[in-house]
């Protein structure tokens, strides 16, 4: 079963320098830059191999191999 994660109490691993983390350590609250939208995490579903994430922004989950680099603004 999919761990969901809707709050924002977990602990992230420090960015790097330019801001990327694995997908996997998305939590609702951070701020995925894709392209040139800022979109606000809402929701975050975990997989061994897939991270769904929920965004305000949009009406459809985003999909992420769970490795994927993805850039957050801090």
């Amino acid at each position: 079963m999919p761990d969901t994660t809707t709050d924002s109490d977990t602990v992230r691993p420090a960015l790097t320098h330019d801001g990327h983390i694995p997908a996997r350590e998305l939590h609702p609250g951070d701020i995925l830059q894709q392209h040139d939208w800022p979109l606000h995490v809402c929701a975050v579903t975990l997989d061994p191999v897939l991270v769904t994430i929920a965004v305000t922004e949009f009406g459809f989950p985003l999909h992420y191999a769970a490795d994927a680099e993805v850039q957050v603004l801090a």
